[in-house]
């Protein structure tokens, strides 16, 4: 690969075949002259070592050759190509290209006329060829006038719009490394300060020497921004034309009849460039309202139109577009401004009208209309870019070889059949991109965990997606590019009220579904006029729409990347660059075609762009060419199924998905749930008969909610996918809001119930969980999954994450069955991965650490399932983990443990997150660990925790620097788990003489109240009951696990717990349960969700026959 080092010779003029090393591979592949075998193979073979370590082709050989296929080029071409001497190049290939001559003339094109602003800083080695493609302009647009009095000043403002951001993209990376090393080397020494050399050195950039040097040392630069300026000339002509000749009909369908009176400004770049720099443009006149310019037909925004006029003879609120022109390739829409509703009713409106919007656009298939596809104009949700209604369905992707196939043959295995709650989603209402959906991020690099930028909501000072490149020490000798996460600003989808504040999302989501219904019916009810022959579905099927193989911030990260100057110096290695664009290629040569599509349009410095029509099968690619029976079926047909099976049982689901997507936010635990309101004295006990009927009646509401097919079961919710964060999802196969939750309720109820539908469901269960961690095992992650807080990670080895989780339900399915074959098939896999994890992992937690990991190994052990005596040698080894990661506490004496993801004033108290759960794994762990380290860790925690208890609040702090309050009363923080695991500690080896301490610490978490508390110190925060959820993790149904203990341990007044079951049992017969998502919206998850309460409900009614999940105790059998 070239160095990073740019050469020190100065040529004084361009060499002869400066040009020959920018001509990319199918430039030098030529029928008539082909590259000889180098004379020197070495540097050619390490050249394509580079090819072989890119991601589409590592692997087996045939890999490697098809990968190379997408390119168009065999591996015996490409490595004559990368070793052929560019002298040879050169004489295999004189004729010059027109870029080049237009670098060897740009000299001699005359200053700048007066005036006129030089191009800033580092781009200044380019003005002579920005010069001579404006004076290019000048002369075209003369001979294409003259112009009418209407377009006055349209000349200088084509002229003066010089793309000054993408020459920026492609010059700075280069021209950063050159000041970078002119700095090192000494030759801005005659400079005093930073910014004297920064400008020494961009004056120099006006030298022809030093310009002659760069374009020869990076000839695929010099070749690059020739060629955009080429571009630039010719769509800023095609603006013209289309402008001149479209003025009459624009002014009467845009302009209300109004005169342009002249031009003021015309500004491209709005949205991505597309074929040889087109983009879209806002033109502002001096008499007249604004207009944007689309270089592509506005026959979709048309028919759309067409559409909601017929859907608006119905419709409570009219929707509007915004007026619209069409060309055959090109077309002009009225500027649509934002501004606040006027009253709040007109808020109500507004997202009634996105509901609408919603179901009409999910009918016709409609992606991507995320935050920038979206102007809040008033009471107006107003729909700007409707490029990607109809989108078509994308072919399969091609197979991936599996170099540990059988016998080690490469074979690609049969695809799997998609997981059906993912198929469920994307074939959603979630497709469109107008619901809120978290893209969870790196939070120690974006500075957030997740960003939304989604069409309702996609506020400001979000993160960017990706990292993009920016610059440090600016204006100075000493600058650089960094890849970081930009804080971005907002767009103007999100209505704001009358002082101009942005109304609250979530005060309408009722607002939301009232339209989507009406919408939704009212598809229904009219579908058989509108998928008539002729009808306005029809209308849809020769509208050119927008086909995207990949989001376009790939496409942009590949392109910024392949301007690094590595790349610069032979176009060979920015090819390679962009070659990772063959992974995830579809299949066959259909596939090929696009890839090497994707490749040309980077190398342009265009993001992709692929049409199709609903019509039709065949895929229209950006330089004129198709690909005929690309999709497996036109875009129309898929919407006219869509439509005919719109009825009450999708609409049910479509409205679920809606709802749930609504459930993003925060953490529930981070919030302060409001004291639970009471319309009348509850008295009554609840008996365990009814804690069964509620626990099957909430089982089937289970199965209810699980999307199954093709031998396969999911379910959609509301689920964390980051720390702190809740999206709607597919479940995956964790304990904590996932399959093995659930499935670990549905076969407890199985076996308390005896009715056989919800253990055959258990057990499909198992079998989902089964084939997910032997797909990523095949994967190469080792088994390891998502945890409870959605993120992957080996190091998430914690009770309740996606790789020990699974473990435990399916050590109480082998136990309640008296074995199966399902804990066999996986234990292998899930205790490697522990073993590897446990190594370099900084997390102790029960969550997600050592602490859930001993506890989990401890049950298989404890339950008769550790038959080679692995999991026990792995539990001592997380107690050695455990032991070796405790710190001091602030006191000198205690012990404690740092939290590897939760930022915290101190360290943690509490059962899922702090010193109680470590310190209650330790103690359990005592028969396998009996040593004295674990003993004094146990001890520390203990005494940590003592420390830290305030007396006057009567509870233990929540350290944590989210918390909303700085005492909890929950499993997951604070006194109750506390109380629960000091219950848990008393007559375990070791504790003998603590009974005393552990009691009173549990008699304190059972206390009602506080002493004198107050919302401060205790008050509320200490309540069991009335959490403002029946969840397991921060609800009441976990807290009564609690009473439950006391209760059975003699150390609380029998019936409590039967006695607030009973109110609970008609709390919820009113308003149904209540899950613990952020907005309370139905779950089916164990620690949050509905799993969870009907869990409780058979531990409270059978407490010998169902173990307690929440103190993670071994498996039981069950009864036959």
């Amino acid at each position: 690969m070239p160095s990073s080092r740019p050469s020190g010779g100065h040529t004084a003029s361009l060499a002869p075949g400066f040009w020959a090393p920018a001509r990319y591979l199918r430039e030098r592949i030529t029928p008539s002259s082909a590259p000889r075998d180098p004379a020197d193979p070495i540097p050619a073979a390490d050249r394509l070592a580079g090819w072989r370590a890119l991601a589409p082709f590592r692997g087996p050989e045939e890999r490697f050759t098809d990968g190379l296929r997408a390119v168009g080029v065999t591996a015996p071409e490409l490595r004559r190509l990368l070793g052929e001497d560019p002298a040879a190049l050169v004489a295999r290939l004189p004729g010059r290209p027109v870029w080049a001559g237009r670098v060897r003339s740009a000299d001699r094109v005359s200053d700048r006329p007066c005036g006129e602003e030089p191009l800033p800083g580092l781009l200044r080695i380019a003005e002579p060829l920005v010069r001579q493609a404006q004076d290019r302009l000048r002369v075209a647009l003369r001979r294409l006038g003259p112009f009418p009095t209407d377009l006055d000043g349209l000349c200088a403002a084509l002229t003066a719009s010089v793309p000054v951001n993408r020459l920026a993209v492609l010059l700075k990376p280069t021209m950063i490394l050159e000041i970078n090393v002119a700095r090192v080397e000494g030759r801005l020494a005659s400079a005093a300060s930073g910014e004297e050399r920064y400008a020494l050195f961009a004056d120099s950039l006006t030298r022809p020497e030093v310009r002659h040097r760069l374009w020869s040392e990076y000839p695929v630069l010099a070749r690059s921004v020739a060629e955009l300026l080429d571009g630039w000339v010719a769509d800023r002509l095609r603006f013209a034309r289309h402008l001149r000749d479209d003025l009459a009909p624009l002014c009467e369908a845009l302009l209300s009849g109004a005169r342009p009176g002249g031009v003021v400004s015309v500004r491209f770049g709005h949205g991505d460039v597309h074929r040889r720099g087109r983009s879209v443009c806002r033109v502002e006149f001096r008499a007249a309202p604004p207009v944007f310019y689309k270089p592509r037909s506005l026959a979709v925004d048309e028919q759309f139109a067409r559409l909601l006029r017929r859907f608006n003879q119905d419709s409570p609120y009219g929707l509007r577009t915004p007026r619209t022109l069409t060309r055959a390739d090109h077309g002009w829409a009225e500027c649509v401004t934002a501004r606040p509703c006027a009253t709040p009713r007109d808020v109500a409106g507004f997202y009634w009208r996105t509901g609408a919007l919603l179901a009409l656009v999910h009918a016709l298939h409609g992606a991507d209309f995320h935050h920038e596809n979206v102007i809040a104009s008033g009471e107006h949700p107003v729909l700007v870019d409707l490029e990607a209604l109809l989108h078509p369905r994308p072919p399969a992707k091609a197979p991936r070889h599996d170099p540990g196939g059988p016998n080690g043959s490469g074979d690609t295995a049969e695809a799997e059949p998609e997981e059906p709650a993912l198929a469920a989603l994307r074939a959603s209402v979630r497709a469109t991109a107008l619901l809120p959906t978290k893209v969870v991020l790196d939070g120690a690099v974006a500075g957030a965990s997740a960003a939304d930028y989604s069409g309702l909501n996609g506020s400001g000072d979000q993160p960017s997606v990706v990292p993009v490149p920016v610059e440090k020490n600016a204006g100075t000798d000493q600058v650089r590019i960094v890849w970081e996460h930009v804080r971005t600003p907002g767009a103007e989808n999100r209505p704001r009220l009358p002082d101009g504040s942005h109304a609250r999302l979530g005060d309408h989501v009722s607002d939301v579904l009232a339209g989507f219904r009406f919408g939704y019916d009212w598809i229904a009810a009219e579908r058989a006029e509108l998928l008539a022959p002729g009808g306005l579905v029809a209308g849809f099927a020769g509208t050119p729409v927008r086909f995207l193989p990949r989001p376009s911030y790939v496409y942009a990260k590949v392109l910024t990347e392949s301007t690094h100057p590595d790349f610069l110096r032979d176009a060979l290695e920015r090819e390679r660059g962009t070659a990772r664009l063959c992974g995830g290629r579809y299949a066959g040569p259909a596939g090929e075609v696009v890839a090497r599509a994707e490749m040309d349009a980077v190398l342009r410095g265009d993001i992709p762009l692929f049409e199709a029509l609903p019509g039709a099968r065949k895929l229209l690619l950006d330089d004129g060419r198709s690909v005929p029976g690309f999709f497996a079926e036109p875009a129309l047909v898929a919407v006219r199924r869509r439509i005919e099976a719109m009825g009450p049982e999708d609409r049910e689901l479509q409205e679920r998905i809606v709802a749930g997507s609504f459930a993003g936010g925060v953490d529930i635990s981070l919030l302060e749930a409001p004291p639970a309101t009471r319309r009348r004295p509850r008295t009554r006990t609840a008996d365990p008969g009814e804690l069964v009927a509620a626990a099957t009646e909430i089982g089937d509401r289970v199965r209810r909610l699980a999307t199954a097919g093709r031998g396969r079961i999911g379910w959609i919710a509301p689920r964390p996918v980051a720390y702190g964060v809740w999206d709607l999802a597919p479940l995956d196969q964790d304990l904590y809001s996932g399959l093995s939750g659930i499935g670990l309720f549905l076969a407890r109820l199985g076996s308390v119930s005896g009715h056989p539908r919800f253990t055959s469901l258990a057990l499909d269960v198992a079998d989902e969980v089964v084939r997910r961690l032997g797909a990523r095992d095949a994967g190469g992650g080792g088994a390891a999954g998502r945890g409870a807080g959605g993120a992957e990670s080996e190091a998430d080895i914690g009770a309740f994450g996606g790789l020990l989780g699974p473990l435990y339900f399916l050590g109480h399915l082998d136990r309640l069955h008296g074995g199966t074959s399902h804990l066999a098939a996986v234990r292998e896999p899930v205790l490697s991965a522990v073993e590897r994890a446990l190594g370099g992992t900084k997390a102790y937690d029960i969550v997600a650490g050592s602490a859930g990991c001993a506890l989990v190994l401890l049950a298989l052990v404890d339950a008769g399932l550790d038959t080679d005596g692995r999991a026990a040698a792995l539990a001592r080894r997380a107690a050695r983990h455990l032991v070796a990661g405790a710190v001091p506490g602030a006191g000198g004496r205690g012990l404690t443990w740092e939290h590897h993801r939760i930022d915290s004033a101190r360290p943690l108290t509490g059962f899922a997150h702090g010193t109680a759960g470590i310190v209650t794994a330790l103690a359990r762990l005592a028969p396998l660990a009996p040593d004295e380290g674990r003993a004094r860790a146990v001890h520390g925690g203990l005494v940590y925790e003592t420390e830290v208890f305030d007396a006057e609040a009567g509870n233990w702090p929540d350290f944590r620097t989210e918390a909303p309050s700085p005492y909890r009363s929950l499993w997951c923080h604070g006194a109750a788990g506390i109380g629960m695991s000091r219950l848990d500690l008393i007559g375990r080896p070791g504790m003998a003489g603590r009974e005393a301490e552990l009691a009173a610490d549990a008699l304190v978490a059972l206390r009602p109240e506080g002493h004198g508390a107050d919302s401060h110190t205790g008050g509320g925060a200490r309540r069991l009951t009335g959490r403002g959820s029946d969840s397991m993790c921060h609800g009441d149904l976990g807290n009564l696990e609690l009473v439950l203990l006391a209760e059975r341990s003699g150390r609380a007044e029998p019936g409590r717990l039967m006695r607030t079951l009973g109110e609970k049992l008609d709390t919820a017969a009113e308003r149904g349960w209540v899950c613990g998502s952020p907005t309370r919206s139905e779950t089916p998850g164990l620690m949050t969700g509905l799993s969870g309460v009907g869990h409780q409900m058979l531990r409270f009614a059978c407490p010998d026959q169902v173990p307690s999940a929440l103190l993670l105790h071994p498996p039981l059998p069950g009864r036959h």
